[in-house]
């Protein structure tokens, strides 16, 4: 039987930048999991590739592209350690390795 106690979370709006690089890369970008709801992400030039699998999604940037940025609203939930406690809630560097600055805001 799920568990279906209300579980603490936070509302935010992420912009994420990604520098030039002299080489390509493939950046995570967050997916939905029983933790993190995306409610929107699009990237920012649109013609940058994405790849998905069910458990993974990927920015793909070309060697010395134009600066990039990902903006994302999500929903955070609460993680609890084995025992219970509360684990911290994952810093925006944790949601989107790889980006040059992440300018979060809480939505109220």
């Amino acid at each position: 039987m799920p568990n279906w106690t209300p579980r603490d979370h936070r509302d935010l709006s992420v912009i994420a930048f990604y520098a030039p690089a002299e080489r390509s890369r493939a950046v995570p970008l967050p997916v939905s999991t029983p933790d993190i709801l995306v409610l929107e992400l699009t990237a920012e030039p649109p013609d940058l590739r994405q790849s998905f699998t069910p458990e993974h999604r990927h920015l793909h940037l070309p060697a010395d592209h134009v600066p990039a940025r990902v903006l994302c609203r999500l929903r955070l939930f609460r993680e609890r350690a084995s025992r219970g406690e509360e684990r911290p809630w994952p810093t925006p560097q944790q949601l989107f390795p790889g980006a040059s600055r992440v300018v979060e805001n809480e939505i109220r």
